[in-house]
């Protein structure tokens, strides 16, 4: 699909000193290229500046129109995407004060009140501005049909000859246009006939290259999804309080005058142009990493759940609301308000989900990393450690590096694995050797601590669960949703720079197939890890892999997470292709031995396990069947275990329920699952 795009500043309403910067993606019809209506409308509320950080990974991920090509491409089809920037700001602060008149100078709300609708009207006029703004740049792409310019002649007492191909653009009476002719496209001044007070459009494509085109169109309200980044998200808590105070009206097909403007032809909005309209379309609420220093990030009112409950079960369209989050917010034990608010807004979704019949949906994803371990000393961690212990009949140890959850996030791998390394040799039970146990990410500090660490104890028996062995294609433990899209499309470009290597741990492993010279050039962990640089290949390292007395790597069949998931047996992509999958056994780390794998294999020592569940998803009978006799076998060795990985905050919740379980029943409840 052909876009028109660009950046537009649009003041909030006609004569208003507030402007929005926009950035703009518009559907054109590829034999017009004139504006088409399209099946959705994307509005992303964005947050805070970053700009003027000179790291060119956060300038990129602060640039609008790139979120806007992002938004387009992840939705698809013929979507229009509106990425809106705060009309104020105090410094980097976004205030978005006509969408939330109780905001403070930083942003930070006292309230949500929908009295006089500010977010839903504000909304609505930005986007009629940004297509008044998008008809004086791109005239162009503006035509007039026979029936148009016949009321035209009546305005202006002068005749146009009609354009063979033509969109009918009838002017909200907001925009105050004059009459315009330039090369047959006419802009008109309607503000005199309310009448025509509805922005639509007419079928871009005549009626004769209907059947040919996959683009035509046949509905006449586009659905809405909005989406609110960071503060952005504030947006999105007044919209839904307004939402809430709405009553449920029919949904009327909008009726094109009578006289000069009747046609066979279907009306088709191309945005909505009321606050009803804009609420009754939204079908998509997306809050993406919404975060502050005050309460407020998350709406907690349930009487206006409630409401939005009753609206849906009399009739309303259904909604999706979706919480996406990183460490960042949902992890900060600064800010653990943030997590609480987000955490009794799902609370009170899911409650209205049941009672609305399914018309209201949540989804609650953790996503980049999830919570990445948290503390040793916290209830959950605590809690495995010694059910670990107890269960296995031997003594388990759990590391701590740096603060916990956000330093395995930002802190390099290389970083990280030097702390695990002098723990483990002030450890003085470890002394005569020990098994070592390593969780998605943790597996890769784990065989750092083997292959790295200089006068360490010797491991005996090296376990991982979805290890990360051969690197990952893509950002990790994330997906399909937005703000993965949007990490996946901005950072990737920049994975191998300097600055992300030294601020983001998950980019020491990350492994792009098509660039590998980047990858050998600029990745700080994983080529050293799996000896991969031709010229610095170092043998200690192969000879240290290769004392293992067994190596366990237990793959999870739907393992979704992990890109692709078969690295957890050593598996990848080839160089230069996404096209096939090679097994360890095909790989050139396993045919010419880098780091001591094939000699382990032929040896009988590695053990290629492969249960059924999600990332993280296994058993108590798969942990009992697959993990314990190589912590129990022969003489009882302590156990060691680097959990700095991918685990979700609600992951050691459900280990330590679990663990109380594991001595004595035989109840098979999932170990490490980390669904809700």
């Amino acid at each position: 699909m052909d876009c028109w795009t660009g950046v537009l500043k649009v003041p909030l309403a006609p004569g208003s000193t507030s402007y929005c910067r926009v950035a703009v993606s518009l559907c054109l019809s590829p034999a017009s290229k004139t504006l088409s209506a399209p099946s959705a409308n994307a509005i992303f509320f964005n947050g805070d500046r970053v700009e003027g950080t000179k790291n060119p990974v956060i300038e990129r991920l602060s640039d609008l129109q790139k979120i806007a090509q992002i938004l387009v491409s992840k939705y698809g089809g013929c979507v229009n995407a509106y990425v809106i920037e705060a009309p104020v700001f105090n410094g980097p602060f976004a205030v978005y004060k006509d969408f939330i008149p109780s905001v403070n100078r930083y942003g930070e709300p006292k309230s949500y009140n929908p009295v006089g609708f500010p977010a839903s009207n504000s909304t609505v006029s930005v986007l009629l501005n940004c297509l008044k703004e998008v008809c004086f740049s791109a005239m162009s792409i503006i035509e007039a049909p026979y029936g148009v310019l016949r009321i035209v002649k009546k305005l202006t007492r002068k005749l146009l000859p009609p354009p063979p191909c033509f969109t009918a653009l009838c002017i909200h009476s907001c925009f105050g246009f004059a009459v315009y002719s330039c090369r047959g496209v006419i802009i008109i001044d309607v503000s005199q006939y309310p009448e025509f007070v509805s922005l639509q459009a007419k079928k871009v494509i005549p009626r004769r290259e209907q059947e040919s085109s996959a683009d035509s169109v046949s509905f006449n309200q586009p659905k809405t999804y909005v989406l609110g980044f960071s503060k952005g998200g504030t947006v999105l808590n007044q919209l839904v309080t307004e939402l809430g105070s709405l009553e449920v009206k029919s949904q009327v097909k909008p009726q094109p005058p009578s006289g000069e403007f009747s046609s066979d032809q279907e009306d088709i909005q191309i945005i909505p142009t009321t606050k009803e309209s804009l609420l009754n379309s939204i079908s998509e609420i997306h809050y993406v990493d919404v975060g502050l220093n005050s309460a407020g990030a998350y709406t907690t009112n349930h009487d206006v759940i409630e409401r939005i409950s009753q609206r849906l079960m009399q009739g309303a369209p259904g909604i999706r609301f979706v919480l996406h989050g990183t460490p960042r917010q949902w992890c900060d034990s600064n800010r653990v308000l943030i997590r609480e608010e987000k955490d009794r807004l799902a609370h009170l979704l899911e409650s209205e989900s049941r009672r609305s019949g399914g018309k209201l949906q949540v989804c609650d994803a953790m996503t980049t990393a999830n919570c990445i371990s948290d503390k040793c000393s916290n209830k959950g961690v605590k809690q495995f450690t010694e059910r670990l212990t107890k269960w296995s009949g031997i003594q388990g140890h759990c590391i701590e590096i740096g603060d916990g959850a956000w330093d395995s996030w930002t802190m390099p791998l290389l970083d990280q694995t030097e702390i695990a390394c002098e723990k483990v040799k002030s450890m003085s039970e470890l002394s005569d050797g020990y098994n070592l146990i390593g969780l998605s990410q943790g597996s890769l500090i784990a065989r750092g601590v083997i292959e790295f660490c200089d006068g360490g104890p010797p491991v005996k028996n090296l376990i991982t669960l979805a290890g990360i062995h051969a690197g990952i294609a893509s950002i990790p433990f994330c997906g399909s949703t937005i703000i993965c899209v949007l990490l996946d499309d901005l950072i990737k470009s920049e994975i191998y720079s300097t600055y992300v290597q030294e601020h983001l741990a998950p980019s020491g492993y990350i492994k792009i197939p098509t660039d590998i010279p980047a990858y050998l050039k600029g990745c700080s962990f994983l080529p050293k890890v799996n000896n991969e640089i031709k010229n610095t290949r170092n043998s200690t390292y192969k000879e240290r892999f290769a004392s293992l007395e067994n190596l366990v790597l237990i793959m999870f069949e739907q393992d979704t997470v992990l890109v692709p998931k078969e690295t957890s047996w050593f598996g990848y992509y080839p160089d230069g292709s996404y096209d096939t999958i090679l097994p360890a056994q095909e790989t050139q780390l396993y045919t010419e031995d880098w780091i001591g794998l094939k000699t382990l294999d032929e040896a009988g020592k590695v053990k290629f396990i492969n249960v059924s569940g999600g990332h993280l998803d296994i058993s108590q009978t798969d942990m009992k069947k697959y993990v314990l006799p190589y912590l129990v076998e022969q003489a009882p060795s302590p156990s060691l275990q680097i959990e700095k990985g991918p685990s979700s905050c609600r992951w050691f919740s459900a280990i330590k329920n679990s663990f109380m379980e594991l001595v004595g029943r035989a109840e098979d409840r999932n170990l490490l699952d980390i669904r809700r």
